[in-house]
């Protein structure tokens, strides 16, 4: 769970509290969500560290201004602050904690996003919540894109990690790149086959 830079550490229940009251604002909000990013990444690869916990959400104009009042109730500030956009930060004024939720205007986010994704326990006192599938997680990475933050390596390694213990459904994830920009699809098919040469190197 991360913390706002340049601020104390929190203590770890404000860090569990954060998480709890984050999924009780997407609750309240009536939102559609899984998580999603590098918390996601390490259910299913080698875990990397983070300071982001990100919430894949089924965000549109009425839901993001629910977000935003149920935010407040639990004393956390959105950033941005009006309905309408499809990444928003929620900062906790007094502990400094803070997590994203989001919807990237290029990914197709289907009702089978939301079916395919896992509820998974992550650990003592935190509960289980629902985790999108490693193969939307490469998706997601792929999408993104950011050459800064490795997005493309995180893919490799999801989609390499899942499939060495037969566990990724490429008839499934060839369909979701089907439904995305044919670049994406490029760079996503480009993917399997460095993961599948990857998974073979290890034999």
């Amino acid at each position: 769970m991360p913390w706002l830079e340049g601020s104390r550490v929190p203590e770890p229940w404000m860090l569990r509290e954060t998480f709890r009251r984050a999924r009780r604002i997407l609750d309240r909000a009536g939102l559609r969500y899984a998580l999603a990013g590098r918390v996601a990444l390490a259910v299913y690869a080698e875990p990397e560290f983070t300071v982001d916990v990100d919430f894949l959400a089924a965000l549109d104009e009425p839901s993001s201004a629910r977000l935003i009042v149920e935010a407040e109730k639990e004393g956390f500030r959105a950033e941005p602050s009006e309905p309408g956009h499809w990444h928003y930060r929620l900062c906790h004024e007094r502990w400094a904690t803070f997590f994203d939720v989001f919807r990237p205007p290029e990914f197709e986010l289907t009702e089978e996003v939301f079916s395919r994704s896992r509820l998974v326990r992550l650990g003592s006192g935190w509960g289980t919540c629902p985790v999108v599938s490693p193969e939307d997680l490469v998706i997601l990475f792929v999408v993104a894109g950011r050459e800064e933050r490795g997005d493309l390596q995180k893919a490799v390694k999801v989609c390499a990690s899942r499939l060495a213990v037969e566990d990724f459904d490429e008839n499934y994830y060839v369909r979701r790149l089907r439904q995305h920009r044919p670049r994406h699809m490029a760079i996503g098919l480009e993917v399997l086959r460095a993961a599948k040469r990857s998974v073979e190197g290890r034999r």
